[in-house]
């Protein structure tokens, strides 16, 4: 029997290009925990996750240009902590001390105006789950992540959100 220690963190400690990066080495191993080993990354993917092995980041001093910056810094801080493996959760809550990037792409100005309805019933009178941080030097509440729980006040159920395009979801004039 074997034991090792883990580091666990939040996806959110990855900008999105590098966990995208990541997503696409394990696209073919998500229907179990397949070991994917490309670009010298021993990857296991998880239900909420994956878990890198650090031993890359002891193989070898510099880092592998492959291997995305932030990804190659984690790695490292995980193999300082005495860590075997670094897992990434979904659902772990971001860390202070590290870094934490957006889980949504900056808008596209040529994109149309949209609306979030729930797809049952069609009403705009939707939320989802999402955590805040406090951030002293705004003296605002920032948002970190919206999770995919989603709820619809017309239905008092849980929901399915549709996008739909703003022009066309626009409320009728009353007659």
């Amino acid at each position: 029997m074997r034991r090792f220690h883990t580091c666990v963190c939040s996806t959110l400690h990855l900008p999105v290009e590098e966990r995208r990066f990541i997503e696409d080495l394990i696209a073919d191993s998500r229907a179990g925990r397949s070991v994917v080993v490309r670009t010298d990354l021993s990857i296991v993917a998880l239900h909420d996750g994956y878990m890198i092995h650090v031993g890359v980041v002891v193989d070898h001093i510099d880092r592998l240009a492959k291997v995305p910056a932030t990804l190659w810094m984690l790695l490292g801080r995980a193999c300082d902590e005495g860590a075997t493996w670094l897992e990434f959760d979904r659902e772990e809550l971001p860390r202070a001390d590290l870094p934490v990037y957006s889980d949504d792409p900056p808008p596209d100005a040529t994109d149309p105006a949209i609306a979030i309805r729930c797809g049952m019933c069609g009403s705009a009178d939707v939320m989802r789950d999402a955590w805040a941080r406090w951030d002293a030097g705004t003296q605002a509440w920032t948002l970190g992540s919206i999770f995919d729980a989603a709820f619809c006040n017309a239905c008092e159920a849980d929901a399915t959100l549709v996008q739909t395009s703003l022009a066309a979801s626009a409320p009728e004039a009353a007659a």
